[in-house]
Parts: structure tokens; C-alpha cells; sequence
């Protein structure tokens, strides 16, 4: 066929192997279903689809703060892109590789086994005993396996120049790839929209059922119904999205190490009703973190968990034995211990790796270091490599590797600089060829392997010095089987497990802080949007009755997260710092963000879209520019509607809610407080008045009801003592108590609220009011987190409003 690829004018570089273009400039065969699929669309469509790509996966949180940041630290990328053009693998390639792939993964496991047992490969000399003892992974203490000593194989592949896979490094340590997988599957068929249907490559619903599965009999015997968890590293890790997918996609908890718990043995669930017992833990913390007690230099970990699973009381996938045959320090051995234990070599071999522990591939190395890639894997980072091109190094990284090999030259691994395949990406509407690394995921049950039917395609930076550098670009990877070959979705046929009232003290924490933030952002954007657009349509306020209302607005800002009015500041300063400042409305936004991106499996896709525009919305808030406030203010009631309108009423809800409605109480109060403590006649009366009613949202309400100028003490029924208001005080106490009463509370937290409600019609001063109310709630919100939290993390991280 001729090349239905010239149209976006693709051009593969000379000398390396293209996946989608022969040496001739021909399509190949498993690539024309997708050359058809995008014929006729232009560059126009392509940008189209990638925008669309780039839309889905921010509400997924893609785009989220703190994710974007440590994008920006890891390297050169600057976001997580998914390219609208897939990676193919066709169907007689891919029976031959995910073949193979299930081959490595059972030999693999044989020599797991081995090696957290007998030792033979060892005791014989196969392993050096050296290339173990300074693995990070390797944990002395870990109980040899009892039953499949790896349940979920991973591999990074690459073809080479002559056509062939090999294995870039193997994944026995945590999972990793199924989520983005997953999350990539899903976005692409949607930027795709009429055009993927078509062409519908493998679906990986089975994987997902099938994973469920062999979770479930990785449990210990005897228990028929298993509580599994997802054990993952801290929130700020750039893992985090692709695993918190994977949590909501199968079901279970994401949990940290402060959530869970060792008693006895046995492995508990901090939950917000109590301790929780947990069967099976599915690590995506690695073995080197994964236990204090068994390694002090872990960062973090579940201490006694170890000891868990040697003692038989916690099925631990994989288990921690299995972490040690997928490092890098291993690779120079693996296929001699392949050769030892089951006599054949893998039909797909490894990009050759040399250990520096050997004198003459020291020597080598040493000749000319700029040939190869070195890995030092006593380091513990979860990226190794560096690449010392000759032409770009520094003669003190130079200096730094050539001391790393004189002194420890057993920890590092040594690997030939070879040139990866290329994929066509999209750039500017156009197709560029990117260096490509295929992840493929299989799960071991017994002899039976299942190979996930795609991966997770990642584009590297073939300039970088960091060997697996994401560029920050990936490719859902589709591979077509034969309708018979597809795998059938398999049902557990487990009991089920009703976890509807349990919540991880983690997540309830940040649901918690995640209602607060929202709220405390929504009254922030507000207030600076009121009395900025009446300061700008009035000027005479500034200096109405011996500057009254400007003294009243400043206070109001400062309730809001404002600076302090002060002598010679000018409201312009106030406003500004408002926004920006400590404690101001794009501190609370990040604070917003972080929240949601701790429970991101608790929100919905919609949601996830809207916290998308708020994050986009930041990058451009000012105080003076009233559109991009305006829509932040949609956005952020956009979010409200959906936390109300399409978050089950479970326990993660009520904490959101409750969160929310203490911060409502506490912004009336603090601004009922600045504006109406004092005394004001009747000339700064109406314009305070009707500043305080219209930054929280009920000027319109009192004007229709009353029809009078703005009255003292009907204002203050109308935000205080009101309980059809949604914005009163009353309205949020009575929300509080609706709460305290499906949640386990505490008999001083019930006492706390009758404290502050009973106070609401004390005929006291406006200041005593807001006293007598806004002690006894801020005393209840330290109540319930002293009650219901693990450890106060949260306070501080996820934006504690001080007052």
C-alpha cells in the first residue's frame, strides 16, 4: 500500500528502526488499521484530539498542582500528555510476544523462589553474593515465599536496531503500568470518540476482573472474602494519579503506611470507625520502603508489616521476596541463573547488562564511560542512569562516576548505549518520530500467566542522561487478538464485602480539609470580587463618612485571608495581597487542589474536569480582572453541586460536608464580625450592610424580603439566626448536627454544638455573638480531628485557616 502517513508528513530518522514505517516507507500491516482510522482528519483534527486527550486526563488530575510541580522537577517535561496516536502491536507479533513475556515471567518467579530459599544460584556462585547484599531491596528478615513467589510480573521493553524486543529492565517490586494503562484506554477512546469505533482494539476489562482474582486467592487460606488495600507511597509522587485509577478501578482502598497498622501479626485498617482487619496488601511501595523494622533505612513504611507476612497472618503481593530478582543489580545474572535452574535461556532476552563487579567490565567501563549506562543501585532511587555522552559531560560528573566505580563498583551496572525505536507523536498537528519504551503487565496464578493485552507506551528524551526519562509524553498501546483468543471476563464468584461505612483515616482527613478548602476558597474569591467591584464602581466609598466603609472592607478582606489593614496601605495592596499573599485565595487553592488530589478516587470524572479549571483558572487570578473571578466562582459552586449531587451520602461525604459547613459558619461570623462589630451610622450602614449580605450571597434574599435599606438587626437574622438561609450560621449548625449524628462522634463534640447553638439568640452585642458561636465551633473542629484523625499531618498540609 502506498504511505497513508504522508499527509501529516512523517519522517523516520535514518538508521533506526520505525514501528509504524518499513525500510521502504511503506505503512506496515498492523499499522494501517490506525493510518485508515486518522485519514482524511488533517492536522487540524489531530490537534483536536490531542487538545481533547490533554482535556480528559486533567479531570483526571493530570493537571492537579502538585503533580505539575513535580513534573517540572523530574526533568524537561512540562505535563503528562497522552498522543491521540496509538502504539499497535498486530496480532501475530503479539501472540509471539506476550508468549514470551508469560515464558519470562514464570522463569523469573522460579528464580524468586530460589532465592528467598534454597539459594542454590548463590551457594553456586550464579549470583554473587555481593550483587544481593547491596541491593536496597534485598531485606534479610523477608519470610520465603509460600505460594506463587511473584503474582504481578511488569517489563520495560524496547526494540533495537535489528528488529528484535528485549527487555530494558523486569518489575517485580511494585506494581506499576496497569493504572496508566487503564487511564490511558479510557481517555483515548473518548478523544477518539466515533472514529475509535472502527477499530477497537482488546479491551482491558478482563485484565481488571482477572486481577481481582488472583488478589483474592493470594489471600491466606480459610478466607472466603478478602479485604484488600492498595499500599502506596506519599500523595506527592508522580505515580500517584495512575494508582489512585487503579484503586477505583478494581475497588479497593488507597492506602499510605500512617493508615495502616501491625497488632499481633495481624495487618488493621485505620479506619474512621475503627481498626479494619486487611487480608491481602497490593504494594506500590517498594520493598526497601516498606518496613522500618526491617530496613532502618526505609523512608517510612508500616513498621512490623514484615514480620506480618513472615508470620503468616498478611498476604503481601508481591511478597517482599520478590523485589530483589526484578532490580537492576540482578540483570548481569539473570540469564546464567535461567541457564542453572531450568536449563533453557528466555526467548526474550534483556538489553545485555555487565556488572562492574567483574575486573575486566570495569576496565572497560573505565576505558570509556561515555559508552555505556550505569546504574548505581545502592542508591535506592526509583530511577537509575546516567548516559555521560562524550560530546555534552562535565568533567566533575566524570570525576563523580569514575570515584563511584573505583569505590563501589559491585553496586553498579554497566549497559551499551542502544538506540530505541521510534513512534510517530504529535506535535503541532504534525507526526515527529519519539524514542518509545513498551510497558507489559502479567499476572502469575500458578502456571496460568496473563499478559494484559496493551501497556503503557512511554516517549523518552533520547538526549537525556536519565536512561528512562519520561519526556512527559505516553501512547495508549492497542493490540488487536483474534476474537477467539480474547480473553473472557471472568466473575471472582467472592462473597462481597461491604465496605460502605469504611473510610481510611487518610482519606477522611483530607475529605475533611477538602470541604474547609473549598469553602474557604469560594469565600475568599467572593469578598474580593464585592468589594473590589464596589470600590472600582464607587470611589466615594473610600472616603465615605471619615473612611468608615473602607475600614470595614479591609477588615472584612482580613476575615477572608487578607493582610491587616495598616496606616498607610491603600485597599488596591489589600486586595492584591488578598489574593496572593499568606494564607490568601491562591494559597487556598492550592490547598483545594491538594485535598482533592488525596481522594481523587472519591470524586467523580466531572468533578475531576471541574478541579481542572480551577487549576487552570489560578495560573492567570488577579484581583482586578472580575471575569477570570467570576468564573473561578462558577467553577467552585460547579464543584459544590457535584460533591452534593454525585458523591454517595457515605461517610467520606458527611466529612466533606461537615468540613464545609464548619468553614461557612466560621467566614459568617469573621465577616459579620469586621463589618457590623462596631457601631456604624445610618450613612455607612447601607453600603457595609449590603457589602457583608452580597459576599455571602444573600443581598438578593434580604432585599426581597424586607424591601428596606439594610437594617442591623434583620441582616443579622438573615446570616445568623436564619435556618432556611443556605448561608446563615443557623443553616450550618443544623447541617453539623445531621452529621455529628451518622458519624462516631463524641459526647463533647454533641456538647460543642449545643453550646454554639444555644447562643445564637442570647440578646448580647454583635461581638459577643460571634464569640459566644465561634468559640465552641472552633473548639468542636479540633474535637473531631483530635477524635477521628491518626496523626494531624493534614492540619498543616492541606491548609488549616488560622484564626
Amino acid at each position: 500500500m502506498t504511505n497513508a502517513l504522508e499527509w501529516y508528513r512523517y519522517e523516520p530518522r535514518s538508521g533506526v528502526y520505525d514501528e509504524t514505517v518499513d525500510s521502504r516507507g511503506q505503512v506496515r500491516d498492523a499499522w494501517s488499521s490506525v493510518a485508515r482510522l486518522v485519514s482524511g482528519i488533517g492536522s487540524q483534527g489531530l490537534r483536536q484530539r490531542l487538545e481533547r486527550c490533554n482535556h480528559l486526563l486533567a479531570a483526571h488530575g493530570a493537571t492537579h498542582v502538585p503533580h505539575r510541580e513535580l513534573l517540572a522537577r523530574s526533568g524537561p517535561s512540562t505535563g503528562w500528555h497522552l498522543d491521540p496516536l496509538p502504539f499497535v502491536i498486530g496480532r501475530e507479533e503479539w501472540a509471539v510476544l506476550s508468549g514470551t513475556i508469560a515464558e519470562r515471567a514464570r522463569m523469573l518467579s522460579s528464580i524468586a523462589s530460589d532465592l528467598s530459599g534454597e539459594r542454590r544460584l548463590v551457594r553456586d556462585g550464579v549470583i554473587p553474593n555481593t550483587a544481593i547484599y547491596s541491593d536496597p531491596s534485598f531485606l534479610p528478615t523477608a519470610p520465603a515465599d509460600r505460594g506463587n513467589p511473584i503474582v504481578w510480573y511488569g517489563a520495560d521493553l524496547v526494540r533495537t536496531a535489528d528488529g528484535h524486543w528485549r527487555v530494558l529492565r523486569d518489575y517485580t517490586d511494585v506494581v506499576r503500568g496497569v493504572g496508566e494503562a487503564l487511564l490511558h484506554r479510557s481517555v483515548l477512546t473518548r478523544a477518539l470518540g466515533d472514529l475509535g469505533d472502527r477499530n477497537t482494539p482488546t479491551p482491558l476489562t478482563g485484565h481488571l476482573a482477572d486481577f481481582r482474582s488472583v488478589l483474592a486467592k493470594a489471600a491466606l487460606a480459610g478466607v472466603e472474602s478478602p479485604r484488600t488495600v492498595v499500599l502506596t507511597p506519599d500523595t506527592m509522587s508522580l505515580e500517584y494519579l495512575a494508582t489512585s485509577y487503579l484503586c477505583a478501578q478494581l475497588g479497593f482502598h488507597r492506602t499510605s503506611a500512617a493508615d495502616l497498622v501491625v497488632r499481633d501479626h495481624r495487618v488493621y485498617l485505620r479506619s474512621l470507625g475503627g481498626r479494619e482487619p486487611v487480608d491481602v496488601v497490593l504494594r506500590a511501595l517498594r520493598a526497601a520502603d516498606l518496613d522500618p523494622l526491617a530496613n532502618p533505612l526505609s523512608s517510612g513504611g508500616v513498621p512490623g508489616l514484615v514480620a506480618a507476612e513472615r508470620a503468616g497472618l498478611a498476604a503481601v503481593v508481591n511478597p517482599v521476596s520478590a523485589a530483589l530478582v526484578g532490580s537492576p543489580s540482578l540483570a548481569p545474572h539473570l540469564q546464567a541463573a535461567m541457564k542453572m535452574l531450568l536449563g533453557a535461556d528466555a526467548s526474550l532476552p534483556m538489553v545485555p547488562a555487565s556488572w562492574c563487579g567483574d575486573r575486566e567490565v570495569l576496565k572497560a567501563v573505565l576505558a570509556a564511560p561515555e559508552d555505556w549506562v550505569l546504574q548505581d543501585v545502592s542508591s535506592g532511587e526509583s530511577v537509575f542512569g546516567y548516559v555521560l555522552h562524550a560530546e555534552k559531560e562535565a568533567s566533575a560528573e566524570r570525576r563523580t562516576w569514575t570515584m563511584r566505580l573505583r569505590l563501589r563498583a559491585v553496586s553498579i551496572v554497566a549497559r551499551r548505549v542502544v538506540e530505541f525505536s521510534t513512534v510517530p507523536v504529535v506535535r503541532d498537528g504534525h507526526a515527529v518520530p519519539g524514542s518509545v519504551v513498551l510497558g507489559v503487565s502479567a499476572l502469575v496464578d500458578g502456571s496460568d500467566v496473563r499478559v494484559m493485552p496493551g501497556g503503557f507506551a512511554r516517549v523518552i528524551d533520547p538526549t537525556s542522561p536519565i536512561l528512562s526519562q519520561h519526556s512527559g509524553w505516553a501512547k495508549d498501546v492497542w493490540v488487536y487478538e483474534q476474537p477467539s483468543q480474547r480473553p473472557v471476563v471472568r466473575a471472582s464468584g467472592l462473597p462481597q464485602v461491604d465496605l460502605r461505612t469504611s473510610l481510611p483515616t487518610r482519606a477522611a482527613e483530607a475529605m475533611f480539609w477538602l470541604g474547609r478548602a473549598a469553602e474557604g476558597a469560594e469565600v475568599r474569591a467572593r469578598t474580593i470580587r464585592t468589594i473590589g467591584e464596589r470600590a472600582a464602581a464607587d470611589q466615594t466609598l473610600l472616603t465615605l463618612d471619615a473612611g468608615r466603609w473602607r475600614a470595614a472592607a479591609g477588615r472584612m478582606l482580613h476575615s477572608a485571608g487578607g493582610p491587616s489593614s495598616t496606616a498607610d496601605s491603600t485597599l488596591t495592596d489589600e486586595l492584591d495581597l488578598a489574593v496572593r499573599g499568606r494564607r490568601g485565595l491562591l494559597e487556598q487553592i492550592d490547598a483545594l487542589l491538594l485535598a482533592a488530589s488525596t481522594v481523587r478516587e472519591f470524586l467523580s470524572t466531572t468533578t475531576g474536569r471541574v478541579l481542572a479549571d480551577v487549576s487552570e483558572l489560578r495560573r492567570t487570578l488577579r484581583f482586578d480582572d472580575a471575569e477570570v473571578l467570576e468564573q473561578l466562582l462558577v467553577a467552585l459552586a460547579a464543584f459544590t453541586g457535584l460533591t452534593q449531587e454525585s458523591t454517595v451520602r457515605g461517610p467520606g461525604w458527611r466529612l466533606l460536608d461537615l468540613g464545609r459547613r464548619i468553614e461557612r459558619a466560621l467566614g459568617v461570623l469573621g465577616a459579620v464580625e469586621a463589618t457590623l462589630a462596631d457601631t456604624l451610622p445610618s450613612a455607612s450602614l447601607q453600603p457595609v450592610g449590603e457589602m457583608l449580605l452580597a459576599g455571602h450571597e444573600s443581598l438578593v434574599a434580604y432585599r426581597r424580603w424586607h424591601r428596606t435599606d439594610v437594617e442591623l438587626d434583620a441582616a443579622l437574622d438573615l446570616l445568623v439566626r436564619d435556618d432556611t438561609n443556605p448561608r446563615s450560621v443557623a443553616f450550618q449548625l443544623d447541617r453539623i448536627g445531621e452529621h455529628l449524628a451518622s458519624l462516631p462522634s463524641t459526647p463533647r463534640a454533641a456538647q460543642l454544638l449545643a453550646d454554639a447553638s444555644s447562643a445564637l439568640f442570647d440578646p448580647v452585642s454583635v461581638a459577643g455573638l460571634v464569640i459566644a458561636i465561634r468559640g465552641p465551633l472552633l473548639a468542636l473542629a479540633e474535637e473531631l480531628a483530635d477524635h477521628w484523625f491518626s496523626d494531624r499531618i493534614g492540619a498543616h498540609r492541606l491548609g488549616e485557616v488560622e484564626r
